[in-house]
């Protein structure tokens, strides 16, 4: 058995610990302290031109795009993998439904919450070029039949 001084000295380190959120310790409704959070920001666009904004941004940004899926009306979720092997999720909401007496191309620009995260330890300046991608890629896109190309620099198939 240690000795009395190890023992309180090993209890004041784990409960610190506890206590400092470290997720082995936590309950089931706290996030933890190596919670990954990503990147969230608000921008303008078509609900029916967020696919294509998501492409050119992975195109720009070396990335591939793994799959991409609709949980509900108002929820667009992508899977993409890096040139590195890194995960990235990029979920778009809208904040309302969309209007069933309207084509999504008629609908015009509406607000979007784009939420990215890239790496299995997110990696905010990425997250951010992502979402600055997608949100100049959302603005070339605005208006019916109004397509710019991608930007020179940006290369690729898209020119």
């Amino acid at each position: 058995m240690r000795p009395i001084s190890q023992r309180v000295f090993i209890s004041s380190v784990v409960i610190g610990l506890c206590a400092g959120g470290l997720s082995a310790c936590s309950s089931s409704g706290s996030a933890g302290l190596f919670t990954i959070t990503g990147t969230t920001s608000l921008a303008t666009g078509d609900w029916d031109d967020v696919n294509a904004a998501v492409l050119a941004a992975a195109q720009h940004r070396e990335m591939a795009v793994v799959s991409q899926s609709q949980p509900d009306a108002k929820t667009l979720e992508y899977h993409l993998i890096t040139v590195n092997s890194e995960p990235v999720t990029v979920i778009v909401t809208r904040d309302s439904l969309p209007n069933p007496d309207m084509r999504l191309s008629q609908e015009g620009p509406i607000a979007l919450r784009i939420a990215v995260t890239v790496g299995r330890f997110g990696d905010s300046t990425k997250e951010r070029e992502f979402i600055d991608d997608m949100r100049t890629r959302l603005g070339d896109l605005v208006g019916p039949f109004t397509t710019k190309p991608l930007p020179k620099s940006w290369g690729g198939w898209g020119n």
